[in-house]
């Protein structure tokens, strides 16, 4: 958050200069410095993230989402969180560490698939629901652990 305020004041800074003056040329060229440092803070968290992550897990599951809809809903963060990147890097660096990613269908049913008979209970779709009995074999499942298995 520090980055975007320190971004806006030297954007409001270069606005404020003549066009052409060697000033403005300075301002610029501390506004490009300062979107080059937050993108190489931003690479270097999401290599030094990749890179445990890969250590720690055999095998990684990823959700294909709708970044355009999130953007949607909850602004210009999403995208400056660069998922996409992120998501690049992992599998970077997980084919050099023999890491499996594997990715799944954002309209997978994984939380409403019985882990156990495999009986898709519609009810579960309202996310208020965390647990839940299988009709079907009367398991209780955890929204999460349940999901988790299924994946």
């Amino acid at each position: 958050m520090l980055n975007i305020k320190n971004i806006r004041k030297k954007c409001r800074n270069l606005s404020r200069k003549k066009e052409g003056s060697r000033n403005r040329n300075r301002a610029r060229k501390e506004l490009a410095r300062a979107y080059r440092k937050t993108n190489n803070q931003r690479k270097d968290f999401h290599f030094k993230t990749a890179r445990r992550l890969c250590e720690e897990y055999a095998v990684i599951c990823l959700e294909t989402l709708n970044m355009k809809g999130m953007a949607r809903r909850w602004g210009r963060k999403v995208h400056s969180l660069g998922f996409y990147s992120f998501v690049e890097i992992l599998k970077y660096e997980a084919m050099k560490l023999g890491t499996q990613i594997i990715f799944v269908d954002r309209y997978f049913p994984s939380s409403q698939l019985c882990s156990v008979c495999g009986y898709k209970n519609p009810a579960v779709k309202d996310l208020k629901i965390r647990e839940w009995e299988c009709p079907n074999c009367h398991t209780r499942h955890d929204r999460d652990k349940n999901a988790a298995k299924n994946i």
